[in-house]
């Protein structure tokens, strides 16, 4: 049997800002379905629409993926082909398969009499996104809805949709942000309106956060004014509320003889930084339980954990309970034993006997207490980090943090947040010396010109200069009478908008992001009115930081690879050394059996020539005779 968990626009409506503020869902508490693996991939969507009274036709599911920065999100639909396995087969094509789960997102779209209709196509040029509004007045966050968008689209092109989810006039200015990771840290950068989702990187299953855009006076008034600021807030508030190192709660298990056979686990619950699940069995006239990790998938390589449980069947009539184990003896559980537990806790025969009381109303009552005590990551074979979750919260989060940091990125130690550290003092800089040339913005010089309203600016800079005053008409006022000087810094500064609009992340570079800081101060020290272009290079210096850090794990999962290649190599070099050997070896010993053949037959040849050198021929009648 395996478990298909599918979340729903329902589910993520009901627990963002609720029981979660980052990422979409928590999958623990999503509509489940039990198949065989062998069932069809159609007999499980019949099932989905008797349940949830959506056609089958009117279905759409997609996989999730665990992405690189532990962010958990949709990734793409499924195919007509895959929609043609059975369930056992997706789960295999899911790379979920570390546990018997199958995770899906059911995309139902609705008509004007919000019924399920037909989904629209899909092509490679279209990008599923998800969307959450956060209002700064009220402190909440919550899930505004889902639309499909062309890569080659702009943020500007779906305002007035965003507004219309919340319900806000067609024109209401709002400011968005890409929410891009939340562990270890924090990563929600401001998204540029003008900027193509292509060329921002954003792709399927991506989530930008949106709001009013704040007013003068709002950081006064609002705690947190903005999504980043909040959403740092809220995972501030959960670091100083988690990890406790132990825990105790209570599973009741109604409708008990029904249920028991085919829902056994407990909803997953987190202690010492993991989540965890206890789970029974039924076996031999016995009931089992385990207590498993339940987030093995996210973890990083090398973690295990000491944890101990104990269990109390509730006597619910005579108060006489069966107290099974002790939490504080310690089994260590990582990648290879990932579940630990009692083989037996109570007799099948003793748990429903009626005189017991542990089973009333159909309902048994287990009572289960759970501690952790050490964490540990592996950061190479001579190397282990434990984290003792008995001492100070604080202390701890900061050795796990700095733990899952070395793990990423083991040779280059807080490589990267030294390096964006850097990068965002450098552009608040204002007394950094100025490091561009005009030779390095490709528009200037030019022998061609026009004018572009009160300047004169190379053709290639036209249409920029353009935007640049239709957009922000009070730009150079305090320019009159217009200098060549000023016309130059203007054209650099058009140059500088340009290649920022057009110049991929895979091309860019600290010293252009450096470049395009001096050209907006050198067009804020001759009077031009460009301090919103500040904002713009900040949030292109984020993603930047942000593909920075993804690229530099890619690379290092590459040359981890590259280093496996090599290592096979050496030992495929070293077999056909030895395969050479043993050629080299069974040539000599063919010579030294052709020439002893060859001594062989000159011995034979010698013999029969004496015997041939004495036959006379006479004797030969005689042995006849």
């Amino acid at each position: 049997m395996m478990i298909i968990k599918v979340a729903r626009d329902e589910d993520l409506t009901q627990q963002v800002g609720r029981d979660i503020y980052f990422d979409l869902v928590d999958h623990d508490k999503v509509p489940q379905f039990q198949f065989q693996k062998q069932t069809p991939f159609t007999a499980f969507k019949e099932e989905v629409a008797k349940e949830f009274g959506v056609p089958v036709e009117f279905q759409r599911f997609w996989f999730w993926a665990n992405r690189q920065n532990n962010t958990y999100r949709p990734s793409g639909p499924l195919m007509p082909q895959e929609e043609a396995q059975s369930v056992g087969q997706l789960w295999e094509a899911s790379n979920e398969t570390n546990n018997a789960e199958l995770k899906l997102f059911l995309e139902v779209e609705l008509g004007p009499d919000s019924l399920p209709i037909q989904p629209p196509e899909k092509t490679k040029e279209d990008l599923l996104l998800f969307f959450k509004f956060y209002n700064p007045e009220s402190g909440e966050l919550r899930y505004a809805g889902r639309l499909f968008v062309k890569c080659s689209g702009r943020p500007i092109d779906i305002l007035e949709k965003l507004n219309k989810m919340v319900g806000f006039g067609p024109n209401e200015e709002i400011e968005l942000y890409e929410e891009i990771k939340f562990e270890p840290s924090v990563m929600c950068v401001h998204l540029d309106k003008r900027t193509t989702f292509r060329l921002s990187e954003i792709e399927n299953g991506d989530i930008i956060c949106f709001q009013k855009a704040p007013q003068l006076g709002s950081e006064e008034s609002c705690q947190y004014p903005d999504v980043p600021s909040f959403l740092e807030y809220v995972h501030n508030r959960q670091q100083e509320g988690m990890d406790p190192k132990w825990t105790e709660f209570t599973w009741r298990i109604d409708n008990y003889f029904s249920k028991l056979n085919k829902e056994r686990c407990s909803d997953s619950f987190k202690v010492g930084g993991y989540k965890w699940r206890t789970e029974l069995e039924l076996e031999e006239g016995k009931l089992s339980i385990y207590l498993k990790v339940a987030d093995c998938e996210t973890l990083p390589d090398g973690w295990s954990v000491d944890a101990g449980f104990s269990v109390t069947v509730v006597d619910q009539i005579n108060g006489k309970n069966e107290i099974i184990g002790w939490e504080k003896d310690l089994d260590l559980y990582n990648a290879e034993d990932r579940s630990c537990g009692y083989d037996s806790i109570i007799l099948l025969s003793e748990l429903n006997d009626p005189d017991r009381g542990y089973i009333v109303n159909d309902t048994l009552v287990l009572e289960v207490r759970v501690f952790v005590h050490n964490a540990r990551a592996v950061l190479d074979e001579d190397t282990v980090v434990e984290t003792d979750l008995s001492g100070p919260s604080s202390n701890n989060r900061a050795v796990l943090s700095q733990v899952v940091h070395q793990i990423i990125n083991q040779d280059t130690e807080n490589f990267f947040d030294k390096m964006a550290l850097s990068l965002l003092e450098k552009l608040q800089d204002d007394n950094a010396p100025h490091s561009f040339r005009i030779a390095d913005f490709k528009g200037i010089p030019s022998d061609n010109y026009v004018d572009v309203g009160i300047f004169m600016v190379p053709t290639s800079l036209e249409s920029y200069a353009k935007e640049l005053l239709a957009r922000h008409a009070n730009i150079g006022t305090g320019n009159a009478p217009v200098h060549y000087v000023n016309e130059m810094v203007f054209a650099v500064l058009c140059d500088a908008v340009k290649s920022m609009d057009t110049m991929c992340f895979s091309e860019m570079t600290e010293s252009w992001i450096l470049k395009w800081r001096d050209a907006i101060r050198g067009a804020l020290q001759f009077g031009f009115k460009v301090d919103f272009l500040k904002g713009h290079l900040k949030s292109i210096a984020e993603r930047y930081l942000a593909k920075f850090e993804q690229d530099s794990f890619e690379r290092k999962k590459l040359q981890a690879i590259d280093e496996k290649i090599s290592a096979k190599r050496k030992k495929v070099q070293a077999l056909d050394e030895k395969v050479s050997a043993k050629r080299k070896k069974l040539y000599t010993l063919n010579l030294e059996r052709a020439d002893m053949y060859n001594k062989m037959n000159t011995e034979i040849r010698k013999t029969c020539e004496v015997a041939a050198s004495k036959y006379t021929g006479d004797s030969y009648g005689n042995i006849f005779n």
